[in-house]
């Protein structure tokens, strides 16, 4: 957030591409992850998962 409202400060419209990009590398690095959990603990996580959100609570 702190990105996007410097760039809509400073003028700089490619800037708001940044938290796009930085968005997107998370949510992968959540998948990543979230496969190697898999893989190790199985069904466990796969349980776990379904009862806890992986970003925001309640939403994602």
């Amino acid at each position: 957030m702190a990105i996007a409202g410097s760039a809509l400060v400073t003028g700089q419209a490619t800037a708001l591409l940044a938290p796009v990009i930085m968005f997107a590398a998370y949510l992968r690095k959540v998948r990543m992850e979230e496969a190697v959990l898999l893989w190790t603990f199985g069904a466990e996580y796969e349980t776990y998962r379904r009862d806890v959100k992986a970003l925001v609570p309640f939403v994602v």
